[in-house]
């Protein structure tokens, strides 16, 4: 199997058990991203990330960016984004490598404005997505400074980018619209339905019975 596939095989099995995923559990992958395993699983590393520090299995920048998209926010899901967010900003300030690495991988903006909010509701949401803009500008300046043609990153990121405000939009209008319905529905005035006849009742007549002929 190629690390690829069993690394896209490890979120989906994760996602299996999404309550499950804590700190500890990022802490996991995030070894396996720069292959710095530790004997114990801690929900604090002891050691800060320096320049020494190599993004050597990026694919799983994607596994960690995935599971966090798909699970549904809580209060510590947004630790642990702003934990990956903030390690994703030390590896990126710390090396030319790294940012050379994940300026590599395919669509890797979609990933990273994935965990940010168009619309963030909460001051911790915010957090968020200043943390994903705060890692955008750090990779944008590097392409646009040392990779040639360095440009056409910054056009694909815009455009990404367009895609999830525009998306956002259309999912928000639909919804407005969903609900105006069902406002609409329960105001409308209901038009009463009379009751059919029974079958075998007797209707009303008049007093002088019909003599049927014989």
């Amino acid at each position: 199997m190629q690390p690829h596939n069993l690394f896209s095989l490890l979120a989906d099995r994760l996602l299996l058990h999404p309550n499950s995923f804590t700190v500890a559990s990022y802490n996991v992958l995030f070894e396996i991203l720069v292959e710095r395993v530790s004997a114990a699983t801690v929900e604090k590393r002891s050691s800060e990330i320096t320049a020494e520090w190599k993004i050597e299995n990026s694919a799983m920048i994607k596994v960690i960016a995935t599971i966090l998209r798909t699970i549904t926010d809580n209060i510590h899901l947004y630790d642990i984004k702003l934990r990956f967010l903030d390690d994703l900003i030390l590896l990126s300030s710390a090396s030319r490598e790294n940012r050379r690495i994940i300026l590599q991988m395919s669509v890797w903006q979609d990933y990273l404005l994935g965990l940010a909010y168009v619309y963030p509701t909460s001051d911790l949401q915010t957090e968020v997505t200043n943390r994903v803009f705060e890692l955008l500008r750090i990779l944008l300046h590097h392409a646009i400074k040392y990779e040639y043609g360095g440009w056409r990153v910054w056009i694909d990121t815009l455009s990404i980018l367009h895609g999830r405000v525009t998306r956002e939009d259309y999912y928000r209008k639909i919804n407005k619209m969903v609900e105006n319905m069902k406002d609409n529905d329960e105001n409308e005035p209901k038009t009463p339905v009379s009751s059919p006849v029974e079958s075998g009742a007797q209707t009303p007549t008049d007093q002088n019975s019909v003599a049927t002929p014989t």
